[in-house]
């Protein structure tokens, strides 16, 4: 999370100097600025600390005497004071609070057109949003943080949000796409010698070599990571490289160790006051004493653990982020009218102020000031019931807001649903590795849900797997997805089909034969390439509607042509053809959806097409498969770039 600076002992020099120059400031100006100075240099300083700072903000901006160029400063001072303080509350585990401070710190930013600090707060609720798991939403405001800092060619920055969105895909386990986005963001740290940076990347790429089995090399760079948190100070982060560390030694049977490195954890946190490391301290410590089978304590722990890990994320909390969320316009039109309130205030009373001086000097005067002050009256009455109005309008305004929010986030529950259930017909990642060997999937639904879907079956030493394109995407594709997975299991597992031409014009008729009880006359089907290949004896067997094979083999592409039909109804249905190919040991095959080349991007905005994709699947023949993988995914993001994603992608790649 990005907000100020880690205390650290070496920095009490600095303090104490600013601290000495904020006793001689005379002007409100210098003294927010060196209090804001000193905030951001010392640990040690809190939420009521900066609430304070804030009032002082807010305060001198009502004042009639300070200039425009002094409100600027101002706002921006108050700016990054919400964001500090959203920081101090994010680590306090008081979520809900954190992300009203960023909202706040965003908007003004947003006023401001200060991109460097809309990127900041952007990046930090991206955050509150992961810790949450709401998934979409981190990744939309990281990837808007991340987008501004390319833009304004701030690398640090770029780093924090490349570092951010490779742990999101870190927690999901998509380890290709996490390290492809936590080594771009280590290799910038490194070079600009953001030591921080550097440790917080470090940490992220061991924990993912750590749940792949790679415990050595995960320890080092967790302990590379701790030299350099404690070189810096940086108290927060040494917390989760002592609970990483001490995991490790766990696993690796080294009780003592294991135990040491909690021991610190949990004391460090405790004195930090962050729920979270004192959450997984805890749950280490617990394994370790019941492994010593001392249950007391174990259980004593444990309690600890529920109770930092419940403090952390509760249903309350979960609540309170979303309605921070829906509140966001309309809290951007309040702190805008508090703002302007109180300058009406402070313009009154100093007309007060006038008119009274005025009646005391000349009161000769009298009757023209009478009349004066009837008509402010009268001017406030109209000005009052304005802004009750005003008022009526927003609420108005909020709850309309909340309404359609309830009626989206219904919508998007269902579809998030479904896309559980879309997910659980697909084959796992561990079937897909047993199978499918020296392979890959890259699979990227257009919207929540997919038309596209793969397929996996294994009959004896043959593994049967297709790509398919049904009709459409998004929720209506899916339904259609569905309906054809079915289609291909019966015909294999009920009808015992074992030639792939003939599984295909089993999955025809059982698909006209699905929609045929409709009333309306629906065409929906699927484009499909489906393989069935034996891993002994290298032999293909291959069929196609509409979805062609590449075989890559010699420097060479070779394209097997699939039958110009869909599975589904068509005009003329013809058998399909099936094709017999004895593969070598190095021959690499794919089969694919459209999705890829029909993706529109480029400098002109053009289809990527197919004849790039065959180039590109042959440049890439020296690499493995799943760095082949990679270097899909991520020419296909270049190519996008910030056009809209045209349709679902699926390519399967398997070298022999």
């Amino acid at each position: 999370m990005e907000g100020y600076s880690q205390y650290a002992p070496e920095q009490q020099r600095e303090i104490d100097s600013l601290t000495s120059l904020l006793g001689n400031a005379s002007d409100d100006t210098t003294k927010i600025n060196l209090r804001y100075q000193i905030g951001e240099t010392a640990w040690l300083f809190r939420t009521s600390y900066w609430d304070s700072i804030s009032n002082d903000c807010i305060q001198l901006m009502a004042k009639p005497t300070v200039s425009d160029q002094e409100k600027e400063a101002y706002r921006n001072s108050l700016a990054a004071t919400f964001n500090n303080t959203g920081f101090i509350y994010n680590n306090q585990g008081e979520v809900s609070q954190a992300l009203k401070y960023f909202f706040r710190s965003l908007k003004l930013y947003e006023d401001l057109v200060d991109g460097q600090g809309i990127a900041r707060a952007s990046n930090n609720i991206g955050l509150i949003y992961h810790e949450q798991g709401n998934i979409p939403m981190a990744l939309k405001y990281y990837h808007k943080s991340l987008k501004i800092r390319e833009k304004l060619g701030n690398k640090r920055g770029i780093a924090n949000s490349l570092n951010d969105i490779g742990f999101i895909y870190e927690s999901q386990k998509n380890v290709p796409m996490a390290l492809m986005y936590l080594r771009r963001s280590l290799t910038i740290y490194q070079e600009l010698g953001e030591k921080q940076g550097v440790a917080s990347s470090s940490n992220s790429i061991g924990v993912i070599q750590q749940r792949q089995g790679e415990i050595n090399e995960a320890k080092e760079l967790h302990e590379q990571a701790l030299i350099i948190q404690e070189e810096i100070g940086d108290k927060d982060r040494i917390t989760h490289s002592l609970n990483n560390i001490a995991e490790i030694a766990l696993i690796q049977g080294d009780v003592k160790l294991a135990e040491r490195y909690a021991a610190r954890s949990l004391k460090l946190s405790k004195e930090l006051g962050f729920p979270s490391p004192i959450s997984n301290a805890s749950k280490i410590l617990s394994a370790i004493s019941k492994k010593s089978g001392n249950y007391k304590i174990g259980w004593e722990h444990f309690e600890v653990f529920i109770k930092m890990r419940d403090s952390a994320r509760s249903q309350e909390t979960e609540k309170a982020v979303v309605e921070q969320e829906m509140k966001y316009e309309y809290e951007k039109i309040a702190l805008k009218d508090s703002l302007e309130d109180a300058q009406i205030q402070a313009v009154k009373d100093s007309k007060i102020k006038e008119q009274n001086a005025i009646i005391k000097q000349d009161r000769t005067q009298k009757i023209a000031l009478y009349g004066g002050l009837i008509l402010m009256v009268v001017l406030i009455l109209f000005g009052v019931k304005a802004y009750q109005q005003k008022k009526k309008d927003n609420l108005l305004i909020h709850n309309q807001k909340l309404e359609v929010e309830e009626k989206n986030k219904e919508i998007t529950d269902s579809i998030t649903y479904a896309k559980r259930i879309q997910e659980a017909i697909l084959p796992s990642t561990s079937e897909l590795d047993k199978y499918l060997k020296n392979g890959f999937v890259l699979f990227k639904p257009k919207d929540i849900v997919a038309g596209d879907f793969y397929w996996l079956e294994v009959i004896n030493d043959v593994v049967y797997y297709a790509a398919a394109d049904c009709t459409g995407h998004g929720v209506p594709g899916a339904m259609v997805s569905v309906v054809c997975h079915g289609a291909l299991n019966r015909a294999v597992r009920e009808f015992k089909l074992t030639e792939p031409a003939q599984i295909l014009d089993k999955v025809r008729e059982l698909v006209i034969e699905t929609f045929k009880t409709s009333k309306d006359d629906v065409k929906d089907g699927m484009d499909i390439a489906l393989c069935a290949l034996n891993f002994k004896t290298n032999l293909l067997n291959f069929s196609g509607a509409n979805n062609s094979l590449y075989i890559i083999s010699n420097g060479k592409v070779d394209e097997i042509k699939a039958d110009k039909q869909p599975i589904g109804r068509y005009v003329t249905s013809e058998p399909f053809t099936n094709h017999q190919i004895q593969l070598n040991k190095g021959d690499s095959i794919y089969v694919f959806t459209d999705g890829y080349a029909d993706q529109f991007g480029g400098p002109k905005g053009k289809k990527f097409k197919y004849e790039p994709f065959r180039t590109m699947l042959l440049n890439n023949q020296d690499k493995d498969m799943n760095e082949q993988k990679e270097l899909l995914d991520t020419q296909f993001e270049k190519w996008k770039g910030d056009l809209e994603q045209v349709d679902d992608v699926c390519v399967i790649g398997v070298k022999i």
